[in-house]
């Protein structure tokens, strides 16, 4: 059964042709939904993330989009969203172990990616960091996680971005639970 005719996604262009344009309707569909209908299938299995995202997640974005938009942060070209994903995750846990991490002893934080919804745990046990993805949240209040985007990530983890300038661009959000934590990423 359709419940929209398909003339409603096709428009005819100066050539006659007709092209469809179904772009307008999800994006109203995806701003009519809550923000919170978008956490990743592998993150939310028997969790509840599914249903339940950061509440800065959509601030995040809409500050990520103006970011780019006046060419602050470069939105990364090509590739796999889940190559880039774990080559970031991987610099990360890089870099941060080329820091003293003594007296990061058994601290963890989550940090939730917000353009396709994925969380990660970073963890400081025994003087090593780790950076292990789809760990979610449990037993602390989910919008103590920080909050970001890819790019902004990738750009903090190249030293193009700062925390503080993230945090000014509202690109990045650190809940005041975790403020802590920018001392040593």
């Amino acid at each position: 059964m359709r419940l929209l005719p398909i003339s409603f996604f096709d428009k005819e262009t100066s050539t006659g042709q007709k092209k469809r344009t179904i772009k307008p309707l999800l994006l109203a569909i995806s701003l009519i939904l809550p923000s919170t209908s978008f956490a990743c299938v592998m993150d939310g299995l028997g969790s509840g993330a599914l249903t339940h995202v950061p509440s800065k997640t959509f601030s995040v974005q809409a500050a990520m989009y103006q970011a780019i938009n006046a060419n602050f942060i470069s939105a990364s070209q090509g590739g796999n969203y889940n190559q880039k994903l774990s080559m970031l995750l991987y610099q990360m846990q890089m870099k941060l172990n080329k820091k003293d991490l003594t007296q990061q002893e058994n601290t963890e934080f989550y940090v939730f990616e917000s353009s396709k919804g994925h969380y990660f745990k970073v963890m400081f046990k025994e003087g090593k960091a780790s950076v292990l993805l789809h760990e979610i949240p449990t037993g602390t209040n989910i919008n103590d996680t920080i909050v970001s985007d890819i790019d902004a990530l990738i750009e903090i983890v190249k030293g193009s971005l700062n925390v503080p300038s993230a945090v000014k661009l509202g690109v990045l959000h650190i809940p005041e639970a975790q403020t802590a934590i920018t001392a040593f990423i």
